[in-house]
């Protein structure tokens, strides 16, 4: 039986992480789902798209060797980027409380603990979506 990703279907998701097999894992997943997938392998490449394209994930690993993904998203979130109120969700292996705490802290929205199998990660994703609408009819 196959969960309902429809959802996915052509979003534009950002993966920011510097680890290459990451990035790849994650988009051929996304891409199947049919989503529309950017990839940066650092901060700065993070930013640049984060400028230029208004996307409605961004998928962030918190340790790169430029920006961490705590930094980059309160800049994300405190600039006059198209992606100032975009869903953010933390990718880590570290998933300690105070990590997730760090995280909401600096205005991530929901945080993935890696490694992530495909279904939960797709239902994780779904979800994230389905509460921006939620706020979306609510606002």
């Amino acid at each position: 039986e196959s969960l309902d990703y429809s959802i996915i279907r052509d979003k534009r998701i950002l993966i920011v992480d510097d680890n290459a097999i990451n990035r790849f894992y994650f988009m051929s997943i996304l891409k199947k789902a049919g989503a529309a997938v950017d990839e940066a392998l650092n901060g700065k490449e993070a930013l640049f798209h984060a400028d230029s394209v208004r996307y409605d994930v961004i998928l962030m690993d918190l340790n790169m060797p430029d920006f961490d993904g705590f930094l980059l998203t309160q800049i994300i979130r405190s600039s006059h980027n198209p992606n100032n109120r975009t869903l953010i969700a933390a990718l880590s292996a570290h998933a300690y409380r105070d990590h997730i705490k760090m995280c909401r802290e600096a205005g991530m929205d929901d945080f993935i603990a890696k490694p992530v199998e495909r279904e939960h990660f797709l239902s994780m994703i779904c979800s994230l979506l389905k509460s921006k609408n939620r706020d979306l009819e609510t606002d």
